[in-house]
């Protein structure tokens, strides 16, 4: 048996708790995605590409906006992961996410629309808010 432990509760932060959720629009059965030229300017828009959304395209594959966030520990990283999660649960709007070692990386697109969708954009900043929030807590 090791001499090594758990670490203690409080090594998972959840900011999720005190972030009013974004209240996501429904899907019209005419919507289309947004143009990527408009997806761009909405990144700028939003301050979404200052904070580092880049809009994706993989051929074959719907566009996504995609981020990718650094952490000081893993715990951080897995604690991030877990409040995005519940969020999206919650709306019930879905990310791609990969975890990693101290880094995540969040996709958002919309099936429904075959691209993105406003409620990507809400996400991503929602996204953004949370590990603004989640990084504040773990260095106080």
């Amino acid at each position: 048996m090791s001499d090594r432990q758990m670490p203690a509760h409080d090594a998972f932060l959840f900011p999720a708790e005190t972030l009013p959720l974004p209240v996501l629009k429904p899907y019209q059965s005419d919507e289309q995605a947004i143009a990527p030229d408009l997806v761009e300017s909405q990144l700028l828009e939003r301050g979404l590409s200052a904070t580092g959304w880049q809009l994706l395209a993989t051929a074959g594959e719907p566009l996504e906006i995609v981020r990718s966030y650094a952490f000081d520990r893993y715990l951080a990283g897995v604690s991030f992961v877990h409040c995005v999660a519940a969020a999206a649960e919650a709306v019930d709007h879905h990310p791609e996410i990969k975890l990693a070692y101290r880094r995540v990386e969040l996709r958002w697109s919309t099936h429904f629309v075959k691209g993105i969708h406003r409620n990507d954009l809400d996400m991503a900043k929602y996204s953004d808010e949370l590990f603004n929030a989640l990084s504040h807590r773990s260095t106080s």
